[in-house]
């Protein structure tokens, strides 16, 4: 068992300690979502069209990000909001 602050509770680490089979006792970190940004969660993804609806009902379809490409991109032309899955 291994104890971690909330400076390494990421995503990636926590896929390395699952996948050697050691438990973490992480400590809750609350969202940081900017003030008028959206949060994750207020997003449906649509399997069907293979694109996210956000919010405020924009469609936010499927895109290579030129800079990111291990990263699947989800953005509006008119709006500046990016998701990253």
């Amino acid at each position: 068992m291994v104890e971690v602050d909330a400076g390494y509770k990421t995503p990636s680490i926590a896929k390395k300690l699952q996948d050697e089979a050691t438990r973490a006792v992480m400590p809750y970190k609350r969202p940081m979502t900017p003030p008028g940004y959206f949060r994750k969660h207020e997003f449906v993804y649509d399997e069907y069209y293979d694109c996210y609806i956000c919010p405020e009902d924009q469609i936010l379809p499927y895109r290579i990000h030129p800079f990111v490409r291990t990263v699947l991109c989800y953005t509006n032309v008119r709006k500046v909001k990016t998701i990253r899955s």
